[in-house]
């Protein structure tokens, strides 16, 4: 029978703690490999290149696996912006005792939206706007995404 567990009894070391200490040095090796197929969003140039996916996802075109799975990673990161930056509005309007059913805008990233603005929408106006500003592709994805939320929509006093 074939064991699954990984074993260094080939290794000639006594002592227990320097096994450890390769089997960590080994996995971080691989590690830096596999970190690789990671998005950064130090630069928007990813995910903008991922967005332009997802638009043409939202336009109705079929989309192949590799950029199927590149639209779900724009989607997946302005959902998670979109909800996180709701909880954060939310939770300052309970704490200053406003009544949130009545909030006519969202305040995203501190900038304010349409309270029912989707993420498809979030996503349109942030590729808009790098269509528009090419050379604002080396900031941020949030950066660029408050700074189109801040384009299009102004808070209104």
């Amino acid at each position: 029978m074939v064991t699954q567990e990984l074993r260094l009894t080939w290794l000639p070391l006594e002592d227990n703690n320097l096994k450890k200490i390769l089997l960590v040095i080994l996995v971080l090796t691989f590690q830096s490999n596999i970190s690789e197929a990671k998005t950064s969003t130090k630069s928007s140039i990813k995910m903008y290149e991922y967005c332009k996916h997802a638009i043409k996802k939202f336009n109705g075109e079929a989309l192949d696996r590799v950029k199927s799975a590149k639209n779900l990673v724009c989607q997946w990161y302005f959902k998670g912006m979109f909800d996180s930056s709701v909880f954060v509005e939310v939770m300052n309007n309970i704490k200053s005792g406003k009544n949130t059913t009545e909030v006519k805008q969202a305040r995203l990233n501190g900038m304010c939206a349409p309270k029912n603005i989707s993420t498809e929408q979030w996503i349109r106006v942030f590729v808009k706007y790098l269509d528009d500003n090419p050379q604002k592709l080396n900031r941020s994805a949030s950066i660029n995404s408050a700074a189109a939320l801040k384009k299009y929509y102004r808070c209104k006093r």
